[in-house]
């Protein structure tokens, strides 16, 4: 398995073996745990891409609302 060297301030160093401990894991685990749920986070739902044609095609748009209805926020952009 390749390995890697870090720099860590004390002070991080410090909280990342505390909290291995707590986990009950090597600080090697830990930190490797914590790169792997970062990676899955930042990727679609497998179930994400199934969605798509899930909904017929019989949308309709809806009729133009009077622009009168938001005269608050006409008045805000100087309109």
């Amino acid at each position: 398995m390749p390995q890697a060297c870090i720099y860590l301030e004390e002070q991080t160093l410090a909280a990342a073996k505390s909290q291995a401990a707590r986990a009950g894991l090597s600080l090697s685990r830990h930190l490797a745990t914590l790169v792997e749920e970062r990676e899955r986070a930042s990727r679609w739902p497998d179930s994400f891409f199934a969605t798509f044609g899930a909904l017929g095609d019989d949308f309709a748009l809806p009729d133009e609302l009077d622009w009168s209805l938001d005269a608050l926020r006409q008045e805000s952009w100087g309109q």
